[in-house]
């Protein structure tokens, strides 16, 4: 249904979409809405920004109206409604990035929305400024010192995606990213069409169905350590370009002491300290007695216990010293 879709002409997949009475057909056959609904959330989610304008409008309507007919869950619904809003956002920042007035209006004005009571739209804030600085729209210090604001606030909805940012571990901006940038997974998806249509010449025997199977995963391998490596990139020039980073992490320190929230995020907060420890040196003595406690034999995540060793000598010798 997917393939197909995207292979019609523009005025028959207008037609088609757009049609009432196709919506009433498809709640007669439960064996084709499930697909039928899943291609049109992944287009408008994926493909949307480089539709025509007709075609976008085509999608939504048939959005809308499977939705009318009880054929998309509400909460999918409303988490479609706010990954577009929120792609939209991010295009449009992008498009308007050559003016520095409105740069500047913007920024400040999403730095008060991270400051807003309610936590939907602090959250939706800090995800902008994140997927702006991520895609080098925004990737000064003035952005990432609001995003180091923002995880002082109270809220761990809010505060957990900033610091997952600077950790590289931001799965809410993975799949942000995953879900708007649909041209590299187009040309992932061809060379995989182009190494199964090659391996149909010739004789089929086991080693070139190995070799086939190595080239797949170094295909799908490379993408994945592209987004690695660029996470990595970000997170640190975010962290070096900090005005504060000896008041950032005594902030972030008692804000630790006084959090009660489950202890993955707690770990989270010891890790951005630790990193900034390490990346600028700082001189933060009370925290080497505090992570004494999350270094006992029934700890449950022991992975991060030869991080806290290093950061451990690293005291021996500032007291050293």
């Amino acid at each position: 249904m997917h393939v197909a879709m995207q292979h019609m002409p523009l005025s028959e997949l207008s037609y088609l979409l757009t049609l009432f009475k196709f919506t009433k057909v498809v709640r007669y056959y439960p064996e084709h809405v499930a697909e039928f609904t899943t291609s049109v959330i992944q287009i408008l989610l994926s493909r949307s920004f480089g539709m025509h304008p007709e075609m976008r409008m085509a999608f939504l309507r048939a959005f809308m109206r499977l939705r009318t007919k009880n054929l998309i869950p509400a909460t999918q619904a409303v988490d479609i409604v706010r990954k577009t809003l929120r792609h939209f956002l991010v295009s449009d920042i992008k498009r308007m990035n050559k003016c520095q007035k409105q740069t500047k209006v913007i920024l400040s004005f999403l730095s008060k929305m991270i400051k807003d009571n309610s936590s939907t739209v602090a959250r939706e804030a800090v995800l902008i400024l994140l997927c702006l600085f991520k895609k080098n729209v925004w990737n000064d210090a003035r952005t990432a010192n609001v995003i180091a604001e923002s995880c002082l606030i109270c809220n761990k909805k809010v505060y957990v995606p900033a610091i997952q940012f600077f950790l590289g571990k931001s799965k809410a901006l993975d799949e942000m990213e995953t879900s708007s940038d649909s041209g590299s997974d187009v040309s992932r998806v061809t060379k995989i069409k182009q190494l199964r249509l090659g391996h149909r010449v010739g004789v089929k025997t086991k080693n070139r169905q190995k070799r086939l199977e190595r080239s797949i995963k170094h295909v799908n391998k490379e993408k994945e350590r592209k987004i690695r490596k660029r996470a990595e990139l970000t997170n640190f020039h975010a962290l070096n370009m900090l005005h504060d980073p000896q008041t950032f992490a005594e902030k972030l320190f008692r804000k630790l002491e006084r959090c009660s929230d489950r202890f993955e995020i707690r770990l989270l907060i010891l890790d951005l300290i630790s990193r900034l420890i390490g990346l600028n040196k700082l001189v933060l003595l009370n925290f080497y007695p505090f992570i004494q406690r999350f270094l006992r034999p029934q700890q449950r995540v022991q992975s991060s216990d030869d991080f806290y060793v290093k950061h451990f000598s690293l005291a021996k010798h500032l007291l050293a010293d």
